[in-house]
């Protein structure tokens, strides 16, 4: 699997979920977005 795909998977499932579930604890909600240093057209 090469790199892109990889960061894509640990953004979506494991960053932003984890930020959700917390935020689902504290009974809110988040508003997130990210953009690549290296890459400013590559968001997530």
């Amino acid at each position: 699997m090469s790199a892109q795909p990889q960061l894509d998977q640990i953004i979506c499932r494991e960053i932003f979920a984890e930020a959700e579930s917390l935020a689902d604890l504290r009974r809110c909600f988040i508003e997130g977005d990210m953009a690549s240093w290296d890459d400013p057209e590559r968001s997530w």
